[in-house]
């Protein structure tokens, strides 16, 4: 099959989306059957946004009022005991997971997610995720929590012209740095 065969294959029947909830919805987003496709392209994001935009789960969630605080409670809410094998091939489906959600918070695509309180909570979520990362930096890297950091220091707009050119190359590439010195910077910056 194809991609664009199986993206098709993995629409929602209109009248089943409709009435779902939105933290069912989430769910099934999140749990899409192609999160992993992240993973073939060198910009994580650029993979991420093509089950985002060919999804109509996630066209479905843009237009929910409460998706951003549903989105930020089911962050908040990961069970990094559950998510953290002790690095079994089966197991890996848990942490590509944990990726994919993090992908989806910082591509802003649920834009009003920082605007206001939301942006305030998800940055306290985001820090509060990356501090159980740095737990254990054998499973988990830090460098899609960096990509939600980055996006919400930039929204708040207090950097100077070079931070904020430096947090812009970083979402520019996904994250994808060739140099792991450039990870330090930027949690330097994020962490003002």
């Amino acid at each position: 099959q194809s991609l664009e065969e199986m993206l098709a294959a993995c629409q929602i029947p209109e009248e089943k989306l409709n009435s779902m909830s939105t933290d069912e919805l989430i769910d099934v987003c999140m749990s899409h059957p192609l999160h992993a496709l992240y993973f073939a392209y060198n910009n994580e994001m650029v993979g991420a946004k093509v089950v985002f935009e060919h999804f109509n789960g996630f066209s479905e969630l843009k237009k929910r009022k409460d998706a951003p605080t549903k989105m930020l409670e089911f962050y908040d809410e990961i069970n990094f005991n559950a998510t953290t094998p002790k690095v079994h091939r089966e197991d890996f489906s848990k942490i590509t997971y944990m990726g994919f959600i993090e992908l989806y918070l910082a591509s802003k695509e649920l834009t009003s997610l920082y605007e206001g309180e939301n942006l305030e909570k998800l940055e306290l979520v985001s820090n509060k995720v990356l501090e159980k990362k740095l737990e254990d930096p054998s499973i988990y890297t830090v460098r899609r929590s960096l990509l939600i950091n980055s996006q919400v220091k930039l929204t708040q707009g207090t950097l100077s012209k070079e931070e904020t050119d430096a947090l812009k190359s970083f979402i520019s590439v996904g994250g994808n740095v060739d140099n792991p010195q450039e990870y330090t910077r930027i949690s330097a910056i994020v962490s003002k």
